[in-house]
């Protein structure tokens, strides 16, 4: 619903999938101590008996290094155009429907992405799929499908509500700033409204 955040619970996501999602650098998504803390056999603080079963696995998907990608177990380098087709290829393996993205026709990146939907599944509401900010919306619903399919929303996933609620939405600002009822926008992040608005 409105307000509606959802983000990772690293505490509990034993398979994490990153779509291009630099969430241990520059794109955050809620805290990640705990994916740090579930890195180490040894668990948090390095005082238990090593335990290779307590560690996450992390895959990530992306066409640029990053410290996330750099920290996966398995990564698929891909170029920036390719991020939508492959995450439309996982969410097939989870029965979604992924019209308008061409499959992917190469056997090693087929390969990888059977593996990890197989592992996915194995772990099933621990798991997590994260889309990066940059992604498209499609990307992002695509993430969002994939996750439910897994049945993880509560557990890998977890829903807080924000306190955006009530901002309208891009067209309701065009409409007040075409009729003066807003006179001056100030953006307080890094955005471009004319290039990050939907067609």
């Amino acid at each position: 619903g409105e307000g509606v955040k959802l983000a990772p619970d690293f505490e509990k996501a034993d398979r994490i999938l990153s779509l291009d999602c630099d969430f241990a650098g520059t794109d955050p998504q809620g805290s990640n101590l705990a994916f740090f803390n579930r890195r180490k056999p040894e668990g948090k603080g390095y005082i238990a008996k090593p335990d290779a079963t307590s560690m996450n696995r992390l895959y990530s998907v992306e066409s640029a290094f990053t410290l996330t990608g750099g920290m996966a177990d398995h990564r698929l380098r891909v170029s920036p155009g390719m991020v939508a087709a492959v995450a439309a290829q996982i969410a097939r393996e989870f029965g979604v429907a992924a019209e308008g993205a061409a499959p992917i026709t190469d056997g090693e990146q087929r390969k990888w992405i059977k593996a990890l939907a197989d592992d996915l599944k194995l772990s099933g509401a621990k798991t997590a799929v994260l889309a990066g900010s940059r992604q498209s919306a499609a990307v992002k619903h695509l993430a969002l499908a994939i996750n439910l399919a897994l049945g993880n929303l509560g557990t890998g996933i977890s829903a807080f509500q924000t306190g955006a609620k009530g901002f309208g939405d891009i067209a309701a600002l065009t409409a007040d700033l075409q009729n003066a009822a807003v006179e001056t926008v100030i953006f307080l992040t890094p955005s471009n409204p004319v290039y990050d608005a939907p067609a």
